[in-house]
């Protein structure tokens, strides 16, 4: 629980060893991979076996989870949701998207492929949101007043989209959710999440929290559903154990979304783990060295540099940097510049309203899942 101080941030296999070579330059570095142990194999996972407990849960918590859909509330966090609910303590669930548009999977579910029309995603939509219903029934959680789930309806695929164009009004209603609960832990996306929902709301409700809250900071951990192939993750996580009934409780709310287990269903079932993993993290340095397409991040005077690095043939076409700029008065700038060949990029710091942090985000357009999420930098 925060009392008073900044806001402490944790993350689940996000965590980045802290590295500035020169007082102005960044660059970026992931290292050391973490596994996840399966409830059904009775071996340790050498990785894992000094991981510290996460603080335990007390009736006087207050647990807000943000879910950028439905299903994510349970695969991230579905033993924490177990626990929270025997323990006694308040917990409220913001649902995003109204997870609508995955024609894809619809197609594959329904078994049509009539399914790229307006009808067709509320018609999907609809569908969900009784999975989820049925899912919270599973995992124990009963609403009333200290058990709450809000729907901010938003559109499956929005994230990046409210992040960039319509940022303001999308920080108030994640502001105003956390307000009105009063929460003493927050469970967010991470920002290294590979979906871009995902990374677009952790950054949003990153920009939320850095808002004037009448009460004491929370803690803030983040959890990891898509994970690039190319990203490493370093840190020591910190680990909600689950018990056999837990993780048993778990895998059968996972499989009340049946629409999600039409392809590759083990994907979904193997988060049904002995452990849910949060880790410290602190969102305001970048560290070393990496194969992450934003190589390095420098400032000289009031230019900008970020060197890319990238495998992305240019006729390809789509690849982009999207920038996002806050200053110490909390407003927000943004900026999208196309990658036209050019793998070092330099532009005005004052462009994004002379920023004292920035979020920078690589996205090629050969594909919906992004190489990295978010990278959060320091700028003062």
């Amino acid at each position: 629980m925060g009392t008073g101080g900044g806001t402490r941030f944790f993350a689940l296999y996000a965590h980045r060893d802290h590295c500035a070579p020169s007082p102005q330059t960044f660059c970026i570095s992931g290292q050391g991979c973490q596994e996840k142990k399966d409830c059904s194999n009775d071996g340790k996972t050498a990785s894992m076996n000094a991981m510290q407990p996460i603080a335990p849960l007390s009736t006087h918590d207050r647990i807000w989870i943000l879910a950028p859909h439905p299903d994510d509330e349970t695969l991230g966090t579905g033993g924490l949701i177990q626990r929270a609910c025997q323990t006694g303590a308040a917990v409220c669930i913001l649902f995003a998207t109204r997870g609508d548009k995955n024609p894809w999977g619809q197609a594959l579910f329904e078994r049509t492929p009539f399914v790229w029309s307006d009808e067709a995603a509320e018609r999907y939509a609809g569908l969900r949101r009784e999975e989820t219903w049925r899912t919270l029934d599973v995992l124990g959680f009963k609403t009333g007043p200290d058990r709450q789930v809000e729907f901010l309806e938003w559109h499956d695929q929005s994230g990046t989209s409210h992040l960039l164009t319509d940022s303001a009004q999308a920080i108030s209603a994640l502001r105003e959710s956390i307000v009105r609960f009063r929460p003493t832990r927050l469970f967010l996306p991470a920002l290294q999440d590979a979906h871009p929902d995902h990374s677009a709301l952790a950054v949003l409700a990153r920009l939320a929290l850095g808002t004037d809250l009448p009460f004491s900071a929370p803690d803030v951990y983040a959890y990891l559903i898509h994970q690039s192939k190319r990203e490493k993750v370093s840190g020591q996580p910190v680990a909600l154990t689950l018990t056999p009934e837990e993780c048993a409780t778990k895998r059968r709310a996972i499989e009340c979304y049946v629409s999600q287990l039409v392809f590759k269903p083990q994907r979904f079932l193997r988060f049904a783990a002995e452990e849910e993993n949060y880790l410290h993290e602190s969102p305001v340095t970048l560290p070393a060295q990496s194969s992450w397409p934003v190589q390095m991040v420098s400032i000289q005077g009031d230019q900008l540099h970020v060197r890319i690095q990238s495998k992305i043939p240019e006729r390809w076409g789509g690849t982009r940097l999207h920038l996002i700029g806050v200053s110490a008065d909390k407003k927000v700038c943004t900026a999208t510049l196309p990658l036209t060949g050019s793998r070092e990029i330099s532009l005005p710091l004052s462009s994004l309203g002379a920023p004292g942090q920035l979020f920078i985000k690589f996205e090629s357009g050969c594909s919906f899942f992004n190489k990295m999420g978010w990278l959060h930098v320091l700028c003062q």
